[in-house]
């Protein structure tokens, strides 16, 4: 639009498509240590410009491309590690919650992707999530049930990434959703 948040923009969207490689990736050239994370706020910030410029061309291509990696790197138990290698990984949530928010966001794009079946992937990462919670309903790093980085951060990624899969919640029950996952957040000893 001329202005210096457009040009911004189109300078920042013009680096992620320059540090995508042939196979749909984005920043793997920059190192293989945790780039899925980077991949995943890459191809989210690819999806939401998708949306906001109802775009159908590279920009759209470019989008597909990256969701399809992202698809191809998922472990068969549902989660992502942090890197493509889907035979050697070892998932966790905080990873996964990133690519899952990237998928959810494919799916409000209208995204298509040739032979992967997006909620289909999106009810897996879901499935491996509910997996990470305790019995009191905190969300563990991963499936060790580790809380290294505390209780806090990944019961609240795993409530944001709910409330953003269940559009079709009412409001009454998303608010039921958060006010549980306060009370859980705010308690002392996640672990017990």
């Amino acid at each position: 639009d001329g202005t210096l948040f457009g040009e911004a923009l189109e300078r920042g969207v013009g680096y992620l498509l320059s540090r995508q490689d042939g196979d749909g990736f984005i920043g793997r050239d920059l190192g293989p240590q945790h780039f899925m994370y980077s991949h995943a706020l890459a191809t989210l910030a690819l999806l939401e410009n998708v949306i906001l410029a109802d775009d159908r061309g590279i920009l759209h291509r470019s989008a597909q491309q990256a969701v399809a990696a992202m698809l191809s790197a998922q472990l068969k138990d549902g989660a992502w590690g942090y890197t493509n290698d889907a035979n050697r990984e070892i998932g966790d949530g905080s990873i996964t919650i990133w690519q899952l928010q990237a998928l959810l966001t494919a799916r409000e794009a209208d995204l298509e992707i040739d032979g992967k079946d997006l909620d289909a992937a999106i009810r897996k990462a879901l499935q491996y999530i509910q997996s990470l919670r305790n019995p009191r309903g905190l969300t563990a790093y991963d499936t060790y049930g580790r809380f290294q980085y505390g209780a806090c951060a990944m019961t609240a990624a795993d409530l944001f990434i709910r409330g953003l899969a269940a559009p079709a919640l009412s409001k009454a029950d998303k608010q039921r959703l958060l006010d549980a996952g306060l009370e859980l957040t705010t308690q002392a000893d996640p672990e017990s």
